[in-house]
């Protein structure tokens, strides 16, 4: 008989802002994640296809690699998991064509900073 070990959720924050990349690891700690984070887009790549994360948080911040073109690169991946949230952050003001263009990259959400994380 084997014993299943439930693990915390995993959570990826790409992020190259310091302060939005705390506060969002806070955020999620509180609620029970283990967070990894980068500040890379390339690293952020590999992390993705390397780890089980059950939730991945990209910003536009990166200074790598444009964030839509880290999420087409993970939701190309066969390494990764589609069922597996992808959220896009940018520090400017969310407007229709970039929201378009973020869902077209394979993100399920796109935010602007400050996200509003309170429970619905």
């Amino acid at each position: 008989m084997q014993l299943s070990v439930e693990r915390p959720p995993l959570a990826l924050i790409a992020c190259s802002d310091d302060w939005m990349s705390r506060a969002l690891e806070n955020v999620f700690q509180q609620r029970g994640y283990v967070v990894a984070h980068t500040r890379s887009g390339a690293q952020a790549l590999e992390l993705a296809k390397l780890a089980n994360h059950d939730l991945l948080v990209i910003d536009e911040s990166l200074s790598d690699i444009n964030a839509l073109d880290v999420c087409r690169a993970i939701r190309e991946s066969t390494r990764f998991d589609h069922s597996i949230p992808l959220v896009v952050t940018s520090p400017t003001p969310a407007d229709p064509r970039s929201r378009m263009s973020a869902y077209a990259s394979g993100a399920w959400e796109y935010c602007s900073h400050p996200v509003d994380l309170e429970p619905v």
